[in-house]
Formats: C-alpha cells, sequence, structure tokens
C-alpha cells in the first residue's frame, strides 16, 4: 500500500490527466473544481481510476464533494483508504 507521498503523486498524476491539465499546475492551485474539465462524471472517473491502480475502496463517508474537490483531501481519503487495505490483509 502507498504512504502518503506515493498517494499524492497517484492522486496527482491521475486528476492532472483526468482534468487535462500540467500536473504543476494542480500543485500551484489545487482546487479541483476551478478547472473547466471538473465534473462530477470526471470525479467518478478519478475515484474508480484510484481504486482501480492502487487495490483499495474508498469509505463511502470519505465521497464528499468537499474531499473531491481538492487535491489535497483527495490525497488524505485516498491515504485512508490505502491504510484500511493494508490493515484488512494484514
Amino acid at each position: 500500500m502507498p504512504d502518503k507521498d506515493t498517494a499524492r503523486g497517484v492522486v496527482l498524476a491521475h486528476a492532472a490527466r483526468i482534468l487535462a491539465v500540467a500536473p504543476a499546475r494542480l500543485l500551484a492551485q489545487p482546487k479541483l473544481d476551478t478547472y473547466p474539465a471538473f465534473s462530477s462524471f470526471r470525479m467518478v472517473d478519478l475515484v474508480e481510476e484510484l481504486e482501480q491502480s492502487l487495490g483499495i475502496t474508498f469509505d463511502e463517508a470519505d465521497l464528499t464533494l468537499e474531499n473531491l474537490r481538492h487535491l489535497d483531501r483527495l490525497t488524505a481519503v485516498t491515504s485512508r483508504a490505502a491504510d484500511s487495505a493494508a490493515t484488512r490483509v494484514a
């Protein structure tokens, strides 16, 4: 399971691709809903890709608009999901 830095890199890479922006731009402006490609459909794509690529399942309670609109919050819930998956495996 990824550590927090790895999770951030994975979230950043997937979000940048889905929102069609450079990763550096996302780091400078981490509010995902400020980008023209942001939509509920894109966020579903992002969640599905993260779950598949990391082998995790997000807790439904973490999939809030507040968490899905910001790179740092999405990274935090991704790390939590990864920790939870690691605990289930152990």
